[in-house]
């Protein structure tokens, strides 16, 4: 009888726990309901780019998460992203300007949501060549990413100088091993860089090819990261894209208000990420900032994008002309404006 009783117990008790869990587990926060679905935005971006600044403090910050955005961040390279983006395995991909041109010609449902960042192109070379003059880069090789802003921004100061450029060997070389393959394997004659990395190839002894900085291009600012997004997404849930730009202002306000803190944030970010490859200390990171060799952006004139797409119809990146209607998406524009002109009202 009592050992009746007792199974009669543990049957019970099963059943109390088992009710105990399943109602639990109804109630649980981690399990995956119809609302974090609504808000999840699938992102795709280079980790190697110190440009995603304001979108990696948005997101160590939380700023997503305030935004009532669920982001699921994903790692990509170049050809990656460009080949994300077009088969809607991303929602969103913040890439280069003319990376993204690409799909856009070939009629993918993609456009330019906003501009990220902008700076100068340094054209580096070595001291004992007497590489001066835009002519005596005839016959040289040049190590810049293919379809890269660098490699375009290149191609069009020489077709611009009046330089054929088909007579210039283009060559892609790892970005981390520049400095060595143009100062000591002189593997190449020239290196086309960001700001980020001016104090690698000054300390390689490499230095600014001299009618390049006479010229002014050392100083001329252009688009180097956009986020993108595909049109279909954006146009199931407009509100949403909305709360996520939100976030990436707050990201940007957080730079401009706490530069030493947000570099700390980005750098350990990319070093860590990157598993060392990509190693930036706070001082640089504040410099470039601060002395605008990098500046972030929200909003310029968008015709700047009609203008690239001609210079990347010219140099065969592209093959079809199309208004800016069909490259950048307005939607957002009256907020990113009043945005710019709130954090950056001297940009």
């Amino acid at each position: 009888m009592k050992r009746k009783i007792g199974f009669a117990v543990v049957c019970l008790l099963i059943i109390f726990i088992f009710f105990l869990i399943s109602f639990n587990w109804l109630k649980s926060p981690n399990k995956t309901d119809s609302t974090a679905k609504n808000n999840l935005i699938k992102v795709g971006y280079d980790i190697a780019n110190v440009n995603n600044g304001p979108f990696i403090i948005a997101l160590l910050s939380d700023y997503f998460k305030a935004h009532n955005v669920v982001i699921q961040a994903t790692p990509m390279e170049g050809n990656e992203l460009r080949l994300a983006i077009s088969l809607k395995q991303i929602d969103i991909s913040l890439t280069t300007v003319n990376d993204i041109f690409i799909p856009i010609s070939k009629g993918i449902p993609i456009k330019i949501l906003m501009p990220l960042a902008s700076a100068p192109t340094y054209l580096y070379v070595r001291p004992a060549d007497n590489l001066t003059t835009f002519e005596d880069l005839i016959g040289k090789t040049i190590a810049a990413t293919p379809g890269s802003p660098m490699e375009c921004n290149v191609k069009y100061v020489l077709k611009k100088e009046q330089i054929n450029y088909s007579k210039i060997n283009f060559i892609r070389v790892d970005k981390v091993y520049r400095p060595v393959a143009l100062v000591e394997k002189k593997l190449v004659d020239a290196v086309p860089i960001g700001a980020d990395e001016v104090a690698k190839f000054t300390e390689a002894g490499a230095i600014i090819h001299q009618e390049w900085k006479r010229n002014g291009y050392a100083d001329r600012n252009i688009p180097e990261t956009i986020i993108a997004i595909n049109e279909d997404f954006r146009k199931a849930d407009q509100l949403l894209v909305e709360r996520f730009i939100e976030a990436i202002i707050d990201g940007h306000r957080f730079i401009k208000s706490n530069p030493d803190m947000a570099a700390q944030l980005v750098s350990t970010f990319l070093e860590k990420e990157s598993e060392g490859t990509v190693a930036m200390s706070v001082g640089s990171l504040v410099d470039i900032w601060q002395n605008n060799k990098l500046e972030y952006n929200l909003w310029y004139d968008p015709s700047i994008f009609t203008e690239m797409w001609q210079i990347a119809l010219e140099i065969d990146q592209i093959e079809v002309s199309l208004p800016l209607n069909q490259i950048y998406d307005s939607s957002y524009e009256e907020k990113l404006k009043n945005a710019q002109n709130e954090i950056y009202p001297l940009n």
